[in-house]
């Protein structure tokens, strides 16, 4: 769903996408990331920082790579299944959404307070920006 990271000394934001890119998926073609879509604060009770929201077009052929050091599991999730974990973790409610739809995946959607508030962010600009 999203793909984040924390920007070296001196590094720009859209080079920041383009590296976690690369290093978390193996998605390398930086003609495929998008121009920034917005940025937001994000303050929880651990976390202060600015997110800068871009997306990545898959090339003809391109493939998802996960590197095993960062990524515990991945794969394609219908989008009512992220929506419905999103509506489970805001009501701080202990649900397996993912039992007996993805077997093999996991028993519940577990989601970190920045990575909650910034998909919140990013309904709002989906909201906003329907054409």
């Amino acid at each position: 769903m999203m793909v984040g990271g924390v920007s070296e000394s001196g590094e720009l934001p859209r080079e920041t996408a383009s590296r976690e890119l690369g290093e978390e998926l193996g998605l390398v073609d930086e003609g495929n990331l998008s121009k920034r879509l917005f940025q937001c604060g994000v303050a929880t009770g651990y976390n202060r920082c600015i997110v800068s929201f871009y997306a990545y077009e898959f090339g003809e052929g391109e493939t998802v790579k996960h590197q095993e050091e960062e990524i515990c599991w991945g794969g394609w999730v219908d989008r009512s299944i992220v929506m419905k974990g999103a509506k489970a973790a805001e009501d701080k409610e202990v649900v397996e959404v993912f039992n007996g739809m993805l077997d093999d995946v996991v028993d519940r959607v577990e989601w970190v307070p920045d990575g909650l508030v910034v998909w919140e962010k990013f309904q709002r600009y989906e909201e906003n920006n329907r054409t």
